[in-house]
């Protein structure tokens, strides 16, 4: 509780700088090497032959793919209601939308993480287009975000991404 107090005295303080236009954080970072992977299974779902799905995943702060440019293609960004531990949600991309819910919308779909000790479910509240996080000729991944003040597990470090004007 004490860092994710820390996180969010961070964010209003660099969104005070002038010239800052938004700013958020992340786990994972941008074009940093760093990726979180879990096994997870999806409502509807039925994997090949013996197949573990897994999926990347990352834990954001409010504001972040307005920040970093992601577009929302269907549904919402994470709101401050999302922080509540009661309902855990997610936002998806492109690529996770069309392995998993290749004829369904997504919206209001359970994906729960199967890694032992994680918490586990999540409903989806949103896609968005496919991003590069790491490489500009990376291949779209199936990606889970979730938001960093409601985490499935404890996070050691964090990047903060801010836009400016110009």
């Amino acid at each position: 509780a004490t860092v994710r107090l820390f996180y969010r005295r961070m964010l209003d303080r660099l969104a005070a700088i002038a010239g800052v236009r938004s700013v958020s954080v992340s786990t994972n970072g941008l074009f940093q090497g760093n990726e979180s992977r879990d096994p997870i299974s999806v409502e509807g779902y039925t994997p090949p032959g013996g197949e573990t799905p897994h999926s990347r995943m990352d834990h954001i702060g409010p504001g972040y793919f307005r920040t970093v440019g992601i577009p929302i293609l269907v549904g919402r960004e994470f709101e401050s209601r999302d922080a509540a531990p009661a309902r855990r949600v997610a936002v998806i991309n492109e690529a996770f939308a069309k392995t998993y819910f290749a004829h369904t919308n997504p919206l209001g779909k359970t994906i729960r993480d199967v890694f032992p000790g994680n918490p586990g479910e999540m409903v989806v509240v949103g896609v968005t287009a496919n991003d590069r996080t790491n490489s500009l000729r990376e291949p779209f991944r199936p990606r889970v975000y979730l938001p960093l003040f409601n985490p499935l597990w404890p996070h050691v470090w964090v990047s903060f991404e801010v836009r400016t004007q110009g």
